[in-house]
């Protein structure tokens, strides 16, 4: 990524290419801040690098499981209201909360 200098200013190319870089950027970046905080990611578990490796990708399958149910989770929800919703309009009660006339 690339940064302002004090004398010249970003171009859109520049502006649009940090944007792109940065929507991938902070997948990446979330799972290492997540392994210094909770497991001194700077240091290595492991003593040869076959098990560190495997050690890695265990806790980014796990890292992706979490946020998977995470995600079902907020998906449950609005479908729920949703469905709500849709009982609501059709008993005609949606319309008194949004104050409309059926």
């Amino acid at each position: 990524m690339r940064k302002d200098e004090k004398n010249t200013k970003l171009t859109e190319y520049e502006i649009d290419r940090n944007k792109k870089i940065s929507k991938v950027r902070y997948i990446v970046e979330q799972s290492f801040g997540l392994y210094h905080l909770h497991d001194d990611g700077q240091r290595a578990r492991f003593t040869t690098i076959d098990k560190n490796h495997i050690d890695n990708w265990f806790r980014q399958v796990a890292f992706n499981i979490q946020r998977g149910f995470n995600i079902f989770k907020k998906l449950a929800a609005t479908a729920q209201v949703r469905v709500q919703m849709i009982k609501w309009m059709i008993e005609g009660k949606i319309w008194s909360l949004i104050g409309k006339k059926a």
